[in-house]
């Protein structure tokens, strides 16, 4: 029997079935239905309840609801490295995918300033301070793949950084550590994709998408 721990503020708020997406949709419709209608309201009444509706969609609990949600989509997937196409599912990501997503430059860079979680516990940074090149796992998820030639911090410290990031393919020859393999072609596209969905989720700036219980980005 599959069984997912949670806090009891969570389990109950699951339980008692929080509004889905379509019914949030026809609240807020509602809400701008009767602001439309009321035209002498003042706009401090108005601001404060287009905020309160959303406070109440930003919750901490409803966005830990969602969590329970996409932990229990993901529950069955496999702990091997594959492609991973939304938020939820990277916050959920297998452990065999967790340490390359979070060999990502903008993900470490992110996760070193202390404002993405990191999947917490289930990662162990073995070369703290150290991103894209300079970082083995990188080398290992980029050898013989087509990609930028520079970091987003690399391009942040220049004085005139180009207009267009050229791209370089690199084959860095170096041996394996420990007992790891050879990443095959399709797991480095998988990683790729992951990476993607990572780096759009941070440009965006709201849901941390390394937090198993779908944290804020700080």
């Amino acid at each position: 029997m599959a069984v997912i721990f949670s806090d009891p503020d969570t389990v109950a708020s699951a339980l008692f079935a929080p509004a889905s997406n379509d019914a949030m949709q026809y609240i807020q419709q509602g809400v701008q239905n009767y602001l439309s209608m009321v035209a002498d309201v003042p706009t401090y009444i108005r601001d404060k309840v287009l905020s309160g509706f959303e406070n109440f969609r930003e919750s901490e609990i409803g966005r830990q609801v969602q969590a329970v949600r996409y932990k229990i989509r993901n529950f069955w997937q496999d702990d091997s490295i594959r492609p991973i196409w939304d938020v939820g599912s990277l916050q959920q990501a297998p452990n065999a995918m967790v340490r390359w997503i979070m060999a990502n430059p903008s993900v470490r860079e992110y996760y070193h300033d202390g404002r993405i979680e990191g999947y917490g516990d289930r990662y162990v940074d073995p070369a703290p301070e150290v991103a894209g090149r300079d970082f083995y796992d990188y080398r290992q998820a980029t050898d013989g793949i087509i990609g930028p030639q520079y970091t987003l911090r690399e391009l942040e410290e220049m004085d005139t950084p180009p207009e267009v990031v050229p791209e370089s393919y690199v084959n860095y020859y170096e041996p394996l550590l420990g007992m790891d393999t050879r990443l095959q072609f399709m797991d480095k596209a998988a990683i790729q994709i992951a990476w993607s969905v990572a780096e759009d989720a941070l440009d965006e700036g709201i849901s941390d998408p390394t937090s198993e219980w779908n944290a804020l980005i700080g």
